[in-house]
């Protein structure tokens, strides 16, 4: 095992000679896991052993989609969005965190982490050149999930701009919906839905191919 002197040592330097292509928002989306039962009589007598629980991902993915070949899922007084905030925070993925970090607009965005001291002089050598990587540096005055970087990406939003929830949960039922998805049943009384959520129900299930009921 190493210490932590020896990890940050034996990383420090190393770099990519091109950025990775692929934007790491497409990579790492929202996501959480919730506890599901096969039945009814397995949430009245749950397995003893927490290995054998089923957590299901939200939004569901398609490797578990065509594992589990749901047909069908019950939501029932669950408060899905506000699960889904105690859950998941927006200042732990890469796209919803994007205002915490010292990107676009700071002399930062043109150094690799450790090499802080350089900023200035990087940043007027490429300062005119797009296509140099822009590299982001957490803001060192706030913590990670605390209730001050939360704050902060709340008030970045734009006013007619969705919340991380509103977000997060309309996610969550087009991944539900989607139209390869299996399930013939789906339950979602008592979650609080918005005219906002049912307007994009609506339009999920005109172009779902096996749904037959939906509460």
């Amino acid at each position: 095992r190493m210490s932590p002197k020896d990890f940050a040592d034996a990383l420090t330097g190393v770099a990519l000679e091109e950025p990775f292509p692929v934007e790491a928002e497409k990579l790492h989306p929202p996501h959480m896991q919730y506890l599901c039962f096969p039945s009814r009589r397995a949430f009245q007598n749950p397995p003893e052993d927490p290995t054998q629980n089923l957590y299901v991902p939200l939004p569901l993915d398609e490797e578990t989609r065509n594992e589990l070949q749901l047909q069908k899922l019950s939501f029932v007084m669950c408060n899905l969005r506000q699960q889904l905030q105690l859950q998941a925070r927006p200042d732990e993925w890469p796209d919803s965190s994007k205002p915490l970090w010292c990107g676009k607009g700071s002399e930062l965005r043109f150094v690799r982490p450790g090499d802080e001291m350089d900023a200035v002089m990087e940043a007027e050598h490429l300062r005119d050149d797009e296509s140099a990587p822009v590299r982001f540096h957490w803001r060192p005055d706030l913590r990670l999930g605390s209730p001050a970087a939360c704050a902060m990406i709340a008030e970045d939003l734009l006013p007619d701009e969705p919340s991380f929830a509103d977000n997060f949960l309309h996610e969550v039922l087009k991944s539900l919906l989607h139209e390869d998805s299996t399930i013939q049943e789906l339950d979602l009384r008592g979650n609080g839905l918005t005219k906002d959520d049912v307007n994009l129900l609506l339009d999920l299930v005109s172009s779902h191919r096996s749904l037959v009921r939906l509460n």
